[in-house]
């Protein structure tokens, strides 16, 4: 970046991509020397990656040695934004600059596998790392924006990723591209901006999940041969997502799930006609993507 930064010119757009935080966890090499504890714990880290795969629960001592990893790997993380921050403003671009600062997924350290549940249940999953499950310890994600132009403040209705392509050609003036392209999100600057429901999937581990959230209403179904498994939660009220409130409150739960289901009518299906290289392919499968 200290090479490439100062010959951009104007306007640019510059894409950074962290693979970090992710597993298998543990900082690189070269930041041992700043957490003793990284030091202690690096034999440990090595067997994570191989014991998630043949279990569905760590003991106490792996889960506490996993979660500091990555919370070591935040600080790196959080180190190297800084350092890109400093070479901007050294280049005199910082208060000319609109940043995205984003992340696709959270991350479960148990959250909602509990460590006393058995390895059979079929909802709750591996309850560690992420892509099998739909609970908000996986879908809440970062999102801030910073620039010149951006006046702080917090939106306090539910906005997703899809949400950040609308805003981007808002802040650039061209927000007309957003109704040619058909884009699905809305910019987070709209001062009327509607609530829209949020809809997210998880094909990764398990049995196929879909979600909405409408305003304080989440739905989580999850297919299986019979019927599918329904989970209607009051994240206003319970956050943490730990009472199933569907039986109770079953026609706010069908009204969910019409809508999820319309929704999922209007996505249109498209086969691909690109090929992907091989080599491409097995970077892929590397990440966990296919």
């Amino acid at each position: 970046l200290k090479t490439l930064i100062p010959q951009i010119k104007k306007p640019y757009f510059l894409w950074l991509n962290f693979m970090d935080p992710h597993s298998p966890y543990g900082m690189p090499q070269s930041w041992a020397r700043y957490l003793i504890s990284y030091v202690l714990s690096t034999l440990k880290l090595r067997t994570i990656p191989f014991y998630l795969e043949t279990h569905h629960k760590l003991d106490d001592h792996l889960y506490q040695i996993a979660l500091r990893a990555y919370l070591q790997e935040v600080a790196c993380v959080d180190y190297y934004i800084g350092k890109t921050l400093e070479v901007l403003r050294h280049a005199n671009l910082l208060k000319n600059t609109i940043i995205f600062f984003v992340s696709d997924h959270g991350e479960e350290f148990q959250d909602h596998a509990s460590r006393s549940l058995p390895s059979s249940e079929p909802y709750y999953g591996r309850g560690f790392g992420h892509g099998h499950t739909l609970y908000n310890e996986l879908l809440k994600a970062n999102l801030a924006i910073v620039g010149p132009s951006i006046t702080p403040g917090v939106v306090s209705a539910n906005v997703g990723l899809i949400d950040v392509m609308p805003t981007i050609l808002e802040l650039i003036g061209a927000s007309s591209l957003s109704h040619s392209l058909s884009l699905q999100g809305q910019s987070l600057l709209s001062p009327h901006r509607p609530s829209a429901p949020i809809v997210a999937e998880s094909i990764l581990f398990g049995p196929q999940r879909r979600t909405i959230i409408q305003d304080k209403w989440k739905l989580i179904t999850t297919l299986s041969r019979d019927a599918p498994h329904l989970e209607l939660y009051n994240l206003k009220t319970a956050p943490k997502e730990r009472h199933n409130l569907f039986s109770q409150e079953k026609k706010k739960g069908e009204e969910l799930q019409t809508l999820l289901e319309q929704f999922e009518f209007r996505i249109p299906s498209e086969k691909a006609t690109d090929v992907i290289e091989p080599t491409v392919m097995n970077r892929l499968k590397r990440l966990g993507y296919l």
